[in-house]
């Protein structure tokens, strides 16, 4: 069925015998009707005031409803106040849709782009927290490095200060050779903690060092990427346009695959329509060609071909071509005036 509303047309001969109804509601209100030319009343003639009339329309629909009811069909609205729309409304009301659409496309582009934004932004905040917390890492180790030195010189003094004593107790006191080996393992244990001081001065050192080779590092690569993407802009001019181009072509209805062989410079086959936003609507497209090209004379542009034609020209002859008929009629016959002819 090519028709959204169910419905039919019937060719009706409205031939009836009979009185006519005019001469018999005439009667039923006692006036003289007006007198023709005697006819037999039984007579075949053409009369739509019987069949035609507002009740017998209604009965038509009611009786055609009964029996169509087994396959489905319902009637309509009985008594509806729905009117039919003109051709300029019903286009009218197809131009506020597809305002409407796009406005909801709009703004889930600008959606889009605004949690685009915020992630960016949210990733540049990660980052900054990583190296705060890097710096913050860093000092903890500088301040543990301190602290352990201050408990270790306490340490040692507390020990001298003890052996000190000893010491002078040896003039005094009959355990001298004791008191003697005591001292040298005191030494042996400052000897012993001297060196692993030293070896934590070493490995900070150490770590310093890497830390500050892997910071050298990243700057080297991320340098050689900006050196790399001029290079390439150098070479390529387009390559900026060509991602500005994505979304465009996105929008006018080409699906994520053939984007990827149109940025490859290959001809795309089209299936379906294309969207123009010149002109706010849809055109049919298949069996079309699309291709990109490097504008001859801006290098840094890139063209959009479709069926070989530049896509702007391409769509307003798809539009001159869709014209209705009505609207054609509204065109001046003489291009070069700038009035109707009434």
């Amino acid at each position: 069925m090519d028709e959204k509303t169910p419905h039919f047309h019937a060719t009706v001969v409205p031939i009836v015998t009979g009185e006519r109804r005019k001469t018999s509601q005439a009667k039923e209100r006692d006036r003289p009707a007006k007198k023709y030319r005697k006819k037999n009343p039984n007579r075949p003639r053409l009369c739509a005031d019987d069949v035609m009339n507002r009740t017998k329309l209604k009965e038509y629909q009611d009786t055609y409803a009964l029996m169509m009811a087994k396959y489905g069909l319902q009637r309509g609205v009985d008594g509806s106040k729905a009117r039919h729309i003109s051709t300029r409304e019903h286009y009218r009301q197809l131009g506020k849709e597809r305002d409407s659409l796009k406005s909801e496309v709009e703004d889930w582009y600008k959606q889009r782009d605004d949690a685009r934004d915020k992630f960016f932004h949210m990733d540049g905040c990660l980052k900054d927290k990583e190296k705060r917390l890097a710096a913050t890492e860093q000092k903890i180790l500088q301040l543990d490095k301190t602290v352990w030195k201050k408990e270790l010189k306490a340490k040692t003094a507390n020990t001298l200060m003890k052996a000190a004593d000893r010491v002078g107790t040896l003039f005094n006191d009959t355990k001298g050779p004791e008191y003697q080996r005591q001292i040298g393992e005191l030494q042996k244990e400052i000897a012993e903690k001297d060196a692993v001081i030293r070896a934590k001065d070493a490995a900070m050192g150490a770590m310093e060092a890497r830390h500050e080779k892997e910071v050298k590092d990243k700057d080297r690569i991320i340098a050689e990427r900006d050196s790399e993407l001029d290079h390439l802009h150098r070479l390529f001019p387009y390559l900026r346009n060509l991602l500005k181009l994505e979304n465009f072509l996105r929008v006018i209805g080409f699906a994520k695959d053939q984007v990827k062989k149109l940025f490859r410079f290959e001809t795309v086959e089209v299936r379906g329509e294309l969207y123009s936003n010149e002109f706010n609507r849809s055109f049919n497209a298949d069996g079309s060609t699309a291709k990109l090209s490097v504008d001859e004379k801006n290098e840094a542009r890139v063209l959009l071909h479709i069926d070989g034609k530049d896509h702007v020209h391409w769509f307003r002859e798809k539009r001159r071509e869709n014209i209705p008929e009505w609207e054609k009629s509204l065109e001046p016959k003489d291009k070069h005036r700038k009035c109707f002819r009434i």
